[in-house]
């Protein structure tokens, strides 16, 4: 639970975007179709509720929002026709602004654009009050609003008012008043982006989502789209490795023989990456703490995957010619692996949610009886995790060095972190090897990942020359 509350979401703005953009952009002609907009309106749209907001707060940021605003209005206004208007109504050009932006007119200052302090309780009516201007943007708002009275379940039950309990502002951030719409927080829309999309899509068609938008049917699918995006980080940052995805391979499993598959496969000169992909999701109850449900989505996910995984690895070394066969460009091919170099078989499990301090501590899912210790050896990842990994290892002898030393902690008792990207600093700050353990002392790897942080904060505000971290 305190994951859920306090940790830095599923992964960087940058990322999320980009994984946004492109898992959903397939199943746009299906949205304008039946709302009207596309999943590019979409994440405009809410990625425009923090500026409405932040322009009325009164501190140097929300005055540069403010002239922001301001610039747009009058580049799509233009200097012309604010001109014009000035000349036939006497209005400065201030007063015509916040007649076309009434949520920044204060009355007491009609002349100027008068900012809020965030302590002026008396001002949050307008502080909160977000217009929409488009007709799009008009659609989205209804869409993702809700009046009061709609939210009283969530005051109701056993765990009523509990702050992780089922609340529809995870889908309806917005509070719908009269014909105004508010925004209490600005967080909460883009970190719901993924489920709001995905409910839309549902809401729409039931069918449509369960069998374009899920599953491996469509080659537009989520599961697809997670799969192709794994196997082309992994491609970005470990250029000189070969991978192939959607494999199949053949094997006699409790006396049978059967067929079964494996999802990313990467030959190196002289290692494998057996790599699995999987999509499960935590779900409202998970998240909040429901252990049952909980271990149960965990052995799908985490432990299938390093089962799947550990399966792979069994073929390859039982087998002193391994075949696979996979598709690419339509037509089936066999892939032989050349055993002759083979030193290493590096398991990667990838997963789409963030699973953060569960899934980094092996030891204690293994101690639940979520995870066999069989399967341990596998390095589980989120695919947000994997995208700094993907932009920041220099090379393939990094990697490797770097998941040797990772995989040393599963051994250990003395070592506390919560975060993949704190041990990825860790590494960064040359602080492996590790000592040998000592019973009374404990190794924390926390506060790690700050020099990545800011590298990503910088990066996406557009700051110029901004050093990425690397090495030291």
């Amino acid at each position: 639970m305190d994951d859920t509350s306090f940790v830095r979401g599923d992964g960087y703005h940058s990322h999320i975007s980009e994984v946004y953009k492109e898992m959903f952009a397939p199943h746009d002609d299906f949205l304008t179709r039946f709302y009207g907009f596309d999943s590019g309106d979409l994440f405009a749209t809410i990625l425009k509720f923090d500026q409405l907001v932040t322009s009325k707060i009164g501190n140097s940021f929300g005055g540069s929002q403010s002239y922001q605003r301001f610039a747009e209005w009058s580049n799509e206004k233009g200097e012309e026709a604010i001109f014009n208007v000035m000349m036939k109504t006497g209005k400065h050009f201030i007063q015509q602004f916040t007649e076309d932006n009434p949520d920044l007119f204060d009355a007491r200052s009609p002349e100027t654009i008068t900012a809020i302090a965030v302590d002026d309780i008396e001002g949050y009516k307008r502080l909160f009050w977000i217009i929409p201007k488009t007709d799009k943007e008009k659609k989205i708002f209804k869409l993702l609003s809700h009046e009061f009275g709609d939210n009283a379940a969530f005051l109701q039950g056993k765990f009523g008012g509990f702050p992780l309990g089922d609340t529809v502002i995870q889908t309806k951030p917005l509070v719908r008043v009269g014909d105004k719409y508010y925004c209490f927080s600005i967080n909460l829309a883009f970190r719901n982006l993924f489920s709001i999309t995905a409910g839309l899509l549902l809401q729409a068609d039931a069918v449509y989502y369960e069998q374009s938008f899920k599953g491996n049917a469509n080659k537009n699918s989520r599961d697809n789209y997670l799969e192709r995006k794994t196997k082309e980080q992994f491609e970005k940052f470990l250029p000189s490795v070969k991978f192939y995805h959607s494999l199949k391979y053949n094997i006699t499993e409790n006396g049978l023989a059967k067929e079964t598959e494996l999802d990313i496969l990467g030959v190196g000169g002289d290692t494998i990456y057996v790599i699995e992909v999987k999509a499960g999701e935590l779900n409202k109850k998970h998240r909040r703490g429901a252990i049952l449900g909980l271990k149960q989505r965990l052995k799908e996910t985490v432990n299938e995957g390093s089962y799947q995984c550990y399966r792979a690895e069994k073929f390859i070394n039982e087998n002193s010619s391994p075949e696979f066969i996979y598709v690419d460009n339509a037509k089936s091919n066999l892939l032989l692996i050349d055993k002759s170099n083979l030193k290493k078989i590096i398991k990667i499990s990838i997963t789409y949610e963030h699973f953060s301090t569960i899934a980094v501590n092996l030891k204690y899912l293994i101690e639940a009886g979520i995870l066999s210790s069989d399967y341990k050896w596998t390095w589980i990842v989120s695919l947000y995790d994997l995208m700094i990994f993907s932009d920041l290892m220099e090379s393939e002898d990094n990697f490797k060095e770097y998941i040797k030393y990772r995989f040393e902690i599963y051994e250990r008792n003395d070592i506390h972190f919560n975060d993949e990207i704190d041990v990825l600093g860790y590494y960064f700050d040359d602080n492996f090897p590790l000592p040998p353990e000592k019973v009374d002392e404990r190794i924390t790897m926390i506060n790690y990942k700050d020099e990545i942080d800011t590298y990503y904060t910088r990066k996406g505000l557009g700051f110029p020359g901004v050093v990425k971290p690397k090495k030291k």
